[in-house]
């Protein structure tokens, strides 16, 4: 039989030694981007815990590989161990996003503040873009009705003398030439997103070297187009998977 002197101590052991459990608390949430943009494969999502007041450093942070390509919002859960988060402190969480080449596409301008009182509750951090920045109207206006030349087409040579353009007017009504037959489509634009229906064109025959394929090129990569960006006095033209399709340039006033 075991001694009250033998129970009391081990009821005292018991309370002393660390329970055998899972002593990290479990962060998760959600990150947002608006684009309607698919992540290429092999992007790096990383969600960090900061010090607001001491930002500089993330106490911890958590990676996710996207597989194939993904799209928002993205998951997470945040592993911190217990006795890391103290009562006065100001902490908050960050996101960004880096495609393959170590390219930071996506990151969230300020950081999400924590709730200690409820952080069982999920966390959402919505991302911006860096290199593809929504256009404002402004932007997007001063191009409606200026002729724009195709001077890059992914995955074709173009051919000297016929470049495709394209041109946008205040409906969204585009229009413009292949290098050969004008063509029409309808344009869609929200932000950062464009799209374009699939073109009617005339139906000239396209004498010359290399002219009927850069034709066929161009009208696939517009009906592949999802997004659009500056670079500079160009247009960059998207795909889904954020690739360059399409590069654009303004052409001189006559």
């Amino acid at each position: 039989m075991i001694s009250k002197l033998a129970l009391a101590a081990m009821m005292l052991l018991a309370m002393l030694l660390p329970a055998v459990a899972d002593d990290k608390l479990g962060i998760s949430g959600k990150v947002y981007y608006r684009e309607r943009l698919l992540l290429p494969a092999g992007s790096v999502l990383t969600v960090s815990l900061i010090d607001i007041d001491k930002p500089v450093q993330p106490i911890v942070s958590v990676e996710a590989v996207t597989a194939d390509r993904g799209r928002s919002p993205l998951e997470f859960t945040l592993k911190v161990a217990d006795g890391v988060l103290r009562a006065g402190q100001n902490y908050g969480l960050t996101a960004e996003i880096v495609t393959s080449g170590d390219r930071l596409w996506f990151t969230s301008a300020l950081p999400v503040a924590l709730d200690l009182a409820q952080l069982d509750m999920p966390v959402e951090i919505l991302v911006v873009g860096t290199g593809q920045k929504p256009l404002p109207e402004a932007e997007i206006a001063r191009f409606y009705d200026k002729p724009l030349e195709i001077i890059e087409l992914a995955g074709t040579e173009l051919v000297d003398g016929q470049y495709p353009t394209l041109q946008l007017s205040p409906d969204l009504r585009a229009s413009g030439t292949s290098g050969c037959n004008n063509w029409f489509a309808q344009a869609t634009v929200d932000g950062q997103s464009i799209g374009f229906s699939p073109a009617a064109a005339t139906r000239m025959a396209c004498p010359g070297k290399g002219v009927s394929e850069q034709e066929s090129a161009f009208f696939a990569a517009l009906e592949k187009v999802a997004g659009w960006a500056m670079r500079g006095q160009l247009i960059q033209l998207f795909d889904t998977a954020g690739a360059e399709i399409i590069l654009l340039a303004p052409l001189p006033d006559v």
